[in-house]
């Protein structure tokens, strides 16, 4: 990640280069990345600098750059519930279930079914190396020693080049390595041909010997990577598999300090070293499927989480020394995040309706309209109105009589009428006329208000909760909606305005109540002009992988916001084969 110096010094730079005072230069910037994982070597992009001369010119990045949050988890996409958890862990939200989860994979190194072969991460480098060393040792292969080539000016012929690998480009004096062994590429080789910083994979052989390495063979993860450098080799490897690639010596040149950057050294050595465990610093930016995670040492903001998160599935995690304590985030990155949230520039309110996809997915719209019956005219000329296949209002304020007058054009209907007596705001659904609901269940006795839809694809639960109700009341509905329906059997859909801001505190409770029962709440933006989050849409597990976009967009007649959802379709094969008949008569 960018420090605030850097990023400070490429707004100035670009701006001498290009001769104008706009910020970087007038130059477009996209900023990427994620606060919440390690801090970068000095203050954090977002930090004011500790020169009060310079703090007077204000903050180019709070005063030039808005959040644009990215929601579609690719690392963990085959595991929803794993990803959803590590989401919470990135925020400091980890529930007790959570924690007891997360437990449950601990294991001690005697323990046999520890997984001694998967990457281990720990969090200093004395760990890793110590790692490294055992386990170069079980493989009981002849270790090869590569020392590298030195080459400086006469004037330095008394300097002593540092061990420290920061200070040689990232080459080591020396390299301990043997066949079998995991090893990691650890300079930009041709990053056409995937030879980058990061790259791993195993020692096939050293050629053209043991005495004498030219170049060492190496079986990367990826298949694909290497193959320009395996083409071009004039070595032998025919008898190797094709994903096989040689690794020759490279030169690095530093200086030995700043001040004297006329002096350099140069230093050939392979571009490798060991990978059986890495520092939580270095696997940024990787994903495995077996993982084994030290919790041993001091951890600081984020550590736990990039840790965590570079397992792809729960079951590939392994924890050794496990302590829920050291889950941590960094409570400037927390209040920076806030406002970045706060101050986000809403998208479009349409920008789903020139989706090249909209015809290939569902599109179920959820506002509390604050009075239909008011707005309904609003309503029928809200271009989310004709661009939604599925309509969800709460608080309708529609008595019984008045229904009737609620129609859509090429809507069918279904409300719940306001009751004052029994203190109901009322509910409604609109679904297009292409659509079949089999079932319509309007519950009567609870203290909020719900209503079931179920549909081919999904099942809809829409509910309101006063926000005079107590939390308490609202928590003990839910478990009885739970129990009474049988929403573990199909692909379900929970929305409505629970009045519980998912932005706040109070929000646990929920939250840990609906993560029991395997829903996961879609929507973590504002949806009410007072900056909170009321309206919630949960989905089962079997739903996330469908699951599209969700947008939360102000509207005019409400004070609070459209908040749309997508799902991915699911393919309709026998009118899929109709139509592909069809147009293969046509060609006929």
């Amino acid at each position: 990640m960018v420090s605030s110096g850097v990023f400070n010094y490429v707004d100035k730079r670009l701006q001498q280069i290009k001769d104008v005072t706009q910020p970087f230069g007038g130059i477009t910037v996209v900023a990427v990345g994620d606060l919440y994982q390690l801090r970068p070597v000095g203050k954090y992009v977002f930090e004011l600098s500790s020169n009060i001369m310079l703090r007077f010119a204000g903050s180019v990045w709070q005063s030039n750059f808005y959040l644009i949050e990215l929601r579609q988890i690719m690392r963990q996409k085959d595991d929803s519930a794993f990803a959803a958890l590590l989401n919470r862990i990135r925020k400091g939200q980890q529930t007790m279930d959570d924690i007891k989860i997360l437990q449950d994979r601990g294991v001690n190194s005697s323990d046999q079914n520890y997984n001694r072969k998967a990457l281990h991460i720990y969090a200093t480098n004395i760990q890793t190396d110590e790692h490294k060393n055992d386990r170069l040792t079980e493989l009981a292969k002849p270790i090869v020693q590569l020392t590298r080539r030195e080459q400086k000016p006469v004037s330095l012929e008394n300097y002593t080049v540092s061990d420290n690998p920061s200070h040689t480009g990232g080459l080591v004096k020396t390299l301990r390595l043997c066949v079998g062994a995991r090893v990691m590429i650890i300079r930009n080789i041709d990053v056409q041909d995937g030879l980058v910083n990061g790259a791993q994979g195993q020692i096939i052989d050293f050629l053209p010997s043991l005495d004498n390495v030219q170049a060492i063979l190496v079986k990367f993860d990826k298949p694909n990577i290497g193959q320009t450098a395996r083409n071009a080799s004039t070595l032998n490897l025919n008898i190797y598999e094709k994903n096989v690639v040689p690794i020759s010596r490279i030169d690095v040149q530093f200086s030995t300090s700043f001040k004297r950057t006329g002096l350099t050294i140069t230093w050939t050595q392979f571009p490798l070293k060991l990978a059986f465990a890495c520092t939580i610093h270095k696997v940024q930016g990787l994903s495995v499927d077996e993982l084994v995670v030290s919790f041993k040492k001091k951890f600081s903001g984020g550590q736990a989480y990039v840790a965590l998160s570079r397992c792809r599935t729960i079951q590939g995690l392994q924890i050794l020394d496990f302590d829920p304590q050291k889950i941590l985030q960094s409570s400037s990155v927390k209040r920076e995040m806030a406002r970045l949230q706060e101050n986000v520039r809403l998208p479009s309110p349409y920008i789903f309706l020139y989706n090249p996809l909209s015809c290939r997915v569902w599109t179920i719209s959820l506002l509390n309209a604050r009075s239909l019956r008011l707005h309904f005219n609003d309503v029928l000329k809200d271009l989310i109105t004709k661009s939604s296949d599925l309509l969800m209002y709460t608080e309708t304020n529609t008595y019984n009589h008045q229904a009737n007058m609620m129609n859509i054009l090429d809507y069918k209907q279904e409300i719940v009428p306001k009751d004052t007596d029994k203190k109901r705001h009322g509910l409604a659904c609109y679904w297009r006329n292409t659509i079949s609901c089999a079932r319509k269940l309007a519950f009567e006795g609870q203290n909020i208000e719900i209503l079931q839809m179920d549909f081919k694809d999904f099942m809809i639960i829409l509910l309101y909760r006063s926000p005079s109700l107590p939390l308490s009341l609202l928590m003990s509905d839910l478990k009885d909606l739970f129990s009474s329906l049988d929403v573990h059997q199909q692909r379900t859909i929970i929305l409505g305005d629970f009045n519980v801001d998912a932005l706040g505190d109070n929000y646990t409770q929920l939250s840990e109540l609906m993560g029991r029962h395997n829903f996961t709440n879609i929507n973590s933006v504002k949806t009410h002009i007072q900056g909170s989050c009321l309206d919630h849409v949960y989905l089962s597990s079997d739903l996330l992988n469908t699951y599209h976009a969700c947008y939360a967009h102000p509207s005019y007649y409400s004070d609070h916001f459209h908040v749309t959802l997508q799902l991915q379709r699911s393919l309709d094969m026998n009118k899929f084969k109709a139509k592909l008949s069809g147009l293969l008569n046509m060609i006929i």
